[in-house]
C-alpha cells in the first residue's frame, strides 16, 4: 500500500480546490487536509492526503509519494510571509526534493492548478495512480494582487539570491505543459500582460455596464413619458369628470327644489281630495246598500249560470275525450298503415330477391337436367347391354336347369337301382360279386353311367 502526500500548497483556494477533488475520486482513499503525520492508510490500493505541517515531520514517512510545490518569490506577498520567510522554505523544499528524486515529485503550485490534468496523467502514468480529469473552477487573480505581485518583482532585482533559488527549483522541477522561462525580465512580461487582459476585460465589462445602463436609462425615459402620457390623460378625466360632478349636483339640487314644490302641490289637492271624498263617501254609503240587494239578485244568477256552466263544460269534456279517442284511433291506424307500407315494400323487395334466386335455380335446373338427361341416356344404353347379357345368362341358366333335372332324374335312377340291389344283397345268403349283378342289367347300367358322365 502506498501513500501520495500533497506538500507545500500556500494559496487558501488551491488547498480547498485540491481537497474537494481528491474527495470526489471513487478508487482511492482521501484522508483529508493534515497538520501532523500518521500511519492511519488503507490496506490495498492508494490513499492521498494534504499536508500542512513542517517538513521534518515528513522523514519518518516511508513508501510514500510526495508532490511538493513551490511558488515564485514575488507571491510572498499574497501569504503575508517575508522574502526572509520565502527563501528558507524554498531552500528546505529543493534539497528535500534532490534527497529523495525517485519518491518526490517538484511542481510549481500556480501553473499546476490552471493545468491539473497534466499532473494527473503523469501519475498515472509514472506511479499508476488512477485519477480521473479534474472540473475545477477557474481561480482568477485580481488586479490589485497582480500588481502587488509585480512591485514585489521589480523589488527583486536588489535580491538575487532568491531569484537564484527559484531558477534552480525551475530547473528541478517537472515540466507540465509548455517550457517557462523564470527570468525576472519575462515574468515582469507575463504580469504585464496579465495586467493588461484584466484591463481589456475590466474595459469590455464597462463597455458592458455602459450600453446595459444606457439601455435602462432609454426604457426609464421611455417609461417615464408614457407614465406622464397617461398621468396627463388621467388628469384631463379628473378635469372632465369633476366638471360632470358639479353639474349633476346641479341638477340634484334643482331636482329637490322641484320635488319639494311638488311636494306641496301634493298636500293642498290631498286636503282637497280628502273633503271631498267624505261628501261622496255619504253617497256611497247609500249607493252600497241598493247595490247590496243588486248583488244578492246577481248572485242567485251567476250561481245558476255556474250550474249551467257546469254541465256545459262536462257535456264538451266528454265530447273532447271521445275526440281524442278518435284522433289516438286514426294516429294509430296511421302509424300501423306507415309499418304496413314499410312491410309491404320489404316484402316486395324479398319477392324481387326470391325472384332472382328463383330464376338463377330455373338455370342451375335447366344446365342439372340436361346433364340428368344424358347421363340417364348413357344408362339406359347400359342397362340395354346388361338385359342383352341377361337374356344370354337367362338362356345359359335354362339350359342348365335343364341339364340339372335330368342328372336328377338320372341320380334318382341310380338311387333306386342301388336300393334294389341293396335289397338283393340283403336277400342272398352268401356274396355274389358285383360283376355278376351286374351282368343282369349290363346293358341298362351302362346306359346310366354314360348318362352320368
Amino acid at each position: 500500500m502506498k501513500q501520495v502526500i500533497f506538500y507545500g500548497i500556500e494559496n487558501k483556494s488551491h488547498l480547498d480546490a485540491l481537497d474537494s477533488f481528491l474527495q470526489s475520486q471513487k478508487h482511492i482513499a482521501h484522508q483529508g487536509i493534515i497538520n501532523e503525520t500518521s500511519d492511519s492508510r488503507a490496506s490495498s490500493g492508494w490513499n492521498t492526503v494534504i499536508y500542512t505541517g513542517e517538513l521534518e515531520e515528513l522523514e519518518r514517512r516511508e513508501g510514500c509519494l510526495y508532490i511538493c510545490f513551490y511558488s515564485a518569490p514575488e507571491l510572498a506577498v499574497s501569504h503575508d510571509t517575508s522574502q526572509q520567510d520565502w527563501y528558507q522554505r524554498h531552500e528546505q523544499r529543493l534539497s528535500w526534493a534532490m534527497e529523495r528524486l525517485e519518491t518526490t515529485i517538484l511542481v510549481e503550485e500556480y501553473r499546476t492548478f490552471q493545468n491539473l490534468t497534466a499532473l494527473c496523467a503523469l501519475l498515472s502514468e509514472q506511479y499508476d495512480v488512477a485519477l480521473s480529469l479534474p472540473q475545477l473552477p477557474s481561480l482568477k487573480v485580481s488586479i490589485n494582487e497582480l500588481a502587488s505581485q509585480m512591485g514585489a518583482l521589480v523589488l527583486l532585482h536588489a535580491d538575487l539570491k532568491s531569484q537564484t533559488l527559484f531558477e534552480q527549483l525551475e530547473s528541478a522541477a517537472e515540466l507540465l505543459g509548455e517550457d517557462f522561462n523564470p527570468s525576472i525580465a519575462h515574468r515582469l512580461a507575463t504580469y504585464q500582460k496579465k495586467i493588461s487582459e484584466h484591463e481589456r476585460e475590466a474595459k469590455l465589462a464597462l463597455n458592458t455596464e455602459q450600453a446595459n445602463l444606457a439601455k435602462i436609462t432609454s426604457e426609464f425615459k421611455e417609461k417615464t413619458t408614457q407614465l406622464e402620457t397617461a398621468n396627463f390623460e388621467l388628469r384631463s378625466e379628473n378635469e372632465l369628470a369633476l366638471q360632470q360632478i358639479h353639474q349633476l349636483q346641479e341638477e340634484l339640487e334643482q331636482a329637490h327644489l322641484s320635488a319639494t314644490q311638488t311636494e306641496q302641490a301634493l298636500k293642498d289637492e290631498l286636503d282637497n281630495v280628502t273633503i271631498e271624498s267624505d261628501k261622496t263617501n255619504a253617497q256611497l254609503v247609500t249607493k252600497n246598500l241598493e247595490l247590496a240587494s243588486e248583488n244578492e239578485l246577481a248572485l242567485l244568477q251567476i250561481h245558476q249560470l255556474q250550474e249551467e256552466l257546469e254541465q256545459t263544460y262536462l257535456a264538451a269534456k266528454q265530447s273532447e275525450q271521445s275526440l281524442e279517442s278518435e284522433r289516438t284511433k286514426s294516429q294509430d291506424w296511421a302509424s300501423q298503415s306507415e309499418i304496413a307500407a314499410k312491410q309491404l315494400l320489404q316484402l316486395q323487395n324479398e319477392i324481387d330477391q326470391l325472384q332472382k334466386s328463383m330464376d338463377s335455380k330455373e338455370n342451375m335446373l335447366s344446365q342439372n337436367k340436361q346433364q340428368l338427361m344424358d347421363k340417364l341416356s348413357e344408362e339406359q344404353s347400359k342397362v340395354e347391354l346388361l338385359n342383352n347379357k341377361l337374356t344370354q345368362q337367362t338362356t345359359i341358366t335354362t339350359e342348365l336347369q335343364a341339364e340339372n333335372e335330368l342328372a336328377l332324374l338320372q341320380i334318382h335312377q341310380l338311387q333306386e337301382e342301388l336300393e334294389h340291389y341293396y335289397l338283393k344283397y340283403q336277400q342272398q345268403a352268401s356274396w355274389t360279386p358285383l360283376e355278376a349283378c351286374v351282368s343282369n342289367d349290363s346293358s341298362h347300367l351302362r346306359t346310366t353311367l354314360q348318362l352320368l358322365s
